[in-house]
């Protein structure tokens, strides 16, 4: 009886022991996961292990090298992500040092908010195709691609455009057009726009990453009646660019938003680990035929769009750029802009979805998103398939 006794003592101690609520709260998992791409976040007394690919990882750097050089831009940054499980297979960052020369940056942006330019007018139609405002045969006057809006000049990157419907206005990423378009739709029903932000995981935050997106609020001071239409074209709103992935990433798994998964485990100096090894998901509050025609407008857009550049005969590419300039409110000054591309592939069945970002090249150089950031994007798509 004794005996028995004892036993049953060890087995409950055993039982407690399996129960202990782990040491690693989901404030310390984020925070853990920040220290991966912000340097002065460092946090002693623990491991982390990360679902980043080795190979993917030194193609990117690479690839994002290469572009960085050849624009003589200030620095840049890349995210591969698995598209089927959220798994960040490469995060990688390349800025400049006092010498000029190209080393790894100690802190990468990735959850910084910049304004995403000419990416919003993916978000645009599938807002305007899912409230029904528009489709892709509507067409709009882009007024030869340079318009007034309150006082506002607003121009097309190429000139010449004037009746276009919403598909050729998407191909030829027309600010005209988007701008006009937004704001003919929802100037009396603003709230309904921002709210697509929340119906489409444009502003999600995350498990492993905090995201802290700059979305304007309609009866605020911030508000104005240019508000609504620069929205439209990516000013006035930042958005952080794991956010911007994760979009584009739900759009190639067709409707599926998965969150990104930096690390695969955390595990202490005594022992305490925790696993993070299952995608966590949730469907967008989007039509799959929304979807459909979405994934046919990124694949044009590299095909035979905007984004050319981007288009290879070894793979099929899917995607959009932005070329934005990031100095507008200096007048004075000479235009500075970021240059993106966010796009996945093989485009019938992706396997992986990318951005890539340059901040500040030369722009004597060169500086469209669709040829500096989607050189990065095919290169590494050439490379990784």
């Amino acid at each position: 009886m004794k005996k028995l006794f004892t036993l049953l003592i060890v087995l409950s101690f055993l039982g407690c022991k399996d129960k202990k609520q782990s040491t690693i709260t989901p404030k310390l998992e984020k925070d853990l996961c920040e220290s991966l791409y912000n340097d002065s976040k460092k946090i002693e007394g623990y491991t982390l292990k990360t679902y980043a690919d080795s190979t993917i990882q030194n193609i990117s750097k690479t690839s994002l090298l290469e572009s960085l050089k050849e624009s003589e831009a200030d620095n840049g940054f890349v995210l591969v992500m698995e598209t089927s499980t959220g798994k960040i297979k490469a995060m990688i960052g390349l800025e400049k040092d006092s010498q000029s020369k190209y080393v790894l940056s100690k802190n990468i942006a990735i959850n910084t908010p910049i304004e995403p330019g000419s990416l919003m007018k993916t978000f645009d139609v599938m807002s305007l195709l899912e409230d029904k405002k528009s489709d892709t045969s509507s067409v709009y006057d882009a007024k030869g691609g340079k318009i007034s809006m309150y006082g506002k000049s607003i121009i097309d990157n190429h000139l010449g455009f004037n009746e276009l419907s919403l598909r050729k206005a998407f191909l030829n990423s027309s600010n005209t057009i988007f701008a006009k378009a937004i704001d003919s739709s929802y100037k009396n029903t603003p709230n309904q726009y921002i709210n697509n932000f929340n119906k489409f995981g444009l502003s999600s935050s995350f498990s492993q990453i905090s995201c802290n997106s700059v979305i304007p609020s309609p009866n605020t001071n911030s508000w104005s009646k240019i508000t609504l239409p620069f929205m439209g074209i990516g000013y006035g709103i930042e958005l952080t660019p794991i956010q911007l992935l994760t979009y584009f990433n739900s759009i190639a798994n067709n409707g599926v938003m998965v969150a990104p998964l930096l690390v695969s485990n955390i595990q202490n100096n005594i022992g305490d680990s925790k696993e993070f090894s299952k995608p966590v998901s949730r469907n967008t509050e989007c039509s799959k035929t929304t979807i459909t025609i979405l994934k046919d407008l990124l694949r044009q857009s590299v095909s035979k769009g905007s984004c050319q550049f981007v288009n290879s005969q070894k793979i099929a590419i899917s995607g959009y750029s932005a070329t934005t300039q990031i100095n507008y409110s200096s007048e004075n000054q000479k235009k500075e802009y970021a240059s993106s591309f966010v796009g996945y592939f093989p485009s019938e069945k992706p396997k992986f979805t990318i951005l890539a970002y340059i901040k500040n090249p030369n722009s004597e150089k060169g500086y469209y998103g669709s040829i500096l950031a989607g050189s990065v994007v095919k290169n590494i798509a050439a490379q990784i398939y």
